[in-house]
């Protein structure tokens, strides 16, 4: 969750904003747990023209990633990359680090039956989980591979 505050509203491309978006010259994030940025290739038609741009989002939870990895290949939307941002509590690192995913698994805790865990890996072979019973990492077991997000499936 971002908290933002009206005094950082940037004033240049909010009076130009289409209706309901504002932009932010400042955040406060507020949720120390996993996030993702998500870049994408997006089509869009401009005075008659298709035109593919970049967009980057920061999403707080995988399930809103979900949606937009599956639509990915459309002719609207295409993914380019998805990195997980990570506290230093997660990371040990002191600080926040983000990397890219290459792969997301399915799994479960070792011993309960509590709904589907996503394990994120990251391409330097690291490690993450989205898990409420905060079992670490090594001890999830691993159920299926969900997605594959390296070019290719490399």
């Amino acid at each position: 969750m971002f908290v933002t505050f009206d005094h950082y509203a940037w004033p240049f491309l909010n009076p130009i904003s289409e209706a309901g978006e504002r932009t932010w010259k400042c955040a406060d994030i507020q949720f120390f747990d996993l996030w993702f940025l998500l870049s994408f290739y997006q089509t869009q038609d401009h005075r008659g023209k298709s035109l593919e741009i970049v967009r980057t989002m920061f999403v707080s939870d995988w399930r809103d990633v979900l949606p937009m990895l599956q639509q990915s290949g459309s002719s609207v939307f295409r993914f380019k990359c998805v990195q997980i941002v990570t506290p230093s509590k997660m990371n040990s690192s002191g600080d926040w680090e983000m990397e890219p995913i290459s792969k997301v698994w399915s799994g479960r805790e070792p011993t309960e039956k509590v709904g589907d865990i996503s394990i994120f890996e990251t391409r330097s072979g690291k490690k993450y989980a989205s898990n409420p019973g905060n079992t670490p990492v090594d001890r999830l077991v691993i159920q299926s591979l969900a997605f594959d997000l390296l070019p290719g499936g490399e």
